[in-house]
């Protein structure tokens, strides 16, 4: 995604489970505070400043906090440069509409609703998207995540899921902001639903969400990624908290 981060164009990745806007460590910025931020594989440093103007389409945004950290390790992974992370929380007053097949991506004043083939609503809780899916009856809030690579349960939610709707594929090795690395148990689930919409044999990833959901008033299950989104063409309306799956 293309963007303007205080008249400096640069290009960005969407990244729902981020908040806000994490810049990559390239810009010259006032830095207002530092910190140690916990990731899903360990902890990172984090600086925290106020942006001046954002902008990208027609959303410009101004006056609000953003966060730097070195961003390198995600760069040599993907073989490709960019500018920073761009939350949900930008687009809080669009629907923004990604079609993974054409790789084209925006947003739209209105939807044809004749093109929709399920909706299922989300709700924000802090800087997060999440969405209810059903497993074999139960039900599950997990985070809705483009900029994850993997589906990931949360290790107490896994345990809740009957073995016979799991299989054991191996385990997976996951990279976080924090550089560290985690070998993680994974498997395979037979089928979830988010709404009327089903959803068959997807990998899961096993870890621990302690650190997401202390503090928290509700509980996170889990989160959804890649996976998921590959080959659809999706609209987050984020004036009514809807999730639009296309036809």
């Amino acid at each position: 995604m293309d963007a303007n981060f205080n008249g400096q164009s640069g290009t960005y990745i969407l990244d729902t489970g981020a908040p806000g806007l994490i810049l990559n460590n390239q810009f010259e910025i006032n830095v207002e505070s530092s910190y140690i931020a916990s990731g899903l594989t360990g902890n990172a440093s984090i600086d925290e400043f106020t942006v001046d103007e954002f902008q990208i389409l027609d959303i410009v945004k101004r006056d609000f906090v953003a966060y730097q950290m070195d961003l390198a390790h995600i760069e040599d992974e993907i073989l490709h440069r960019f500018s920073g992370l761009i939350g949900s929380d930008i687009f809080d007053q669009s629907i923004l509409v990604l079609d993974y097949q054409t790789q084209v991506w925006g947003t739209v004043g209105a939807l044809d609703i004749s093109k929709i083939e399920t909706s299922i609503p989300f709700m924000m809780g802090d800087h997060f998207i999440i969405i209810d899916i059903k497993v074999a009856g139960d039900k599950f809030s997990m985070i809705l995540d483009t900029g994850a690579e993997i589906n990931i349960f949360n290790l107490d939610t896994a345990e809740q899921i009957k073995k016979s709707k799991m299989k054991n594929i191996g385990t997976t090795n996951i990279q976080s902001a924090s550089r560290d690395h985690q070998s993680t148990k994974s498997v395979k689930l037979q089928k979830f639903q988010l709404g009327k919409h089903t959803e068959r044999n997807q990998e899961f990833s096993m870890m621990s969400f302690d650190f997401i959901n202390e503090g928290l008033d509700y509980t996170i299950d889990g989160l959804i990624g890649y996976p998921f989104f590959e080959g659809k063409k999706i609209a987050l309306d984020f004036h009514t908290g809807t999730l639009h799956v296309y036809k």
